[in-house]
């Protein structure tokens, strides 16, 4: 596995392990979580909207995007901890170091 920046063409596969992430959720606790429609689901327009205060990497596995993390520091960086929005696996790695159990 390889973490590295996202490259264009990688936001499918990074829906891809949202939509899992949320599919997983939903199942445990339905009342609380929902499956988002899958519709039109791309990350590949945020790559970088976030300027210098965010981080965003992928987890690739065999190139295939298998992981993401999406980590910034509020503009008020110098005064807040950062804060990580999402890192998240997909269940079809699993036991091929990609996390998800």
């Amino acid at each position: 596995m390889t973490i590295r920046a996202p490259r264009p063409g990688d936001g499918a596969g990074m829906a891809r392990v949202w939509l899992s992430a949320a599919a997983y959720y939903a199942d445990l606790d339905p009342a609380h979580f929902q499956v988002p429609p899958a519709e039109g689901a791309s990350f590949e327009a945020g790559f970088g909207a976030g300027g210098e205060h965010e981080l965003m990497l992928v987890a690739d596995l065999d190139g295939q995007v298998a992981g993401g993390l999406t980590a910034n520091r509020p503009w008020l960086w110098h005064r807040a901890p950062k804060s990580v929005h999402g890192a998240t696996t997909t269940w079809s790695f699993t036991g091929r170091g990609g996390g998800g159990g």
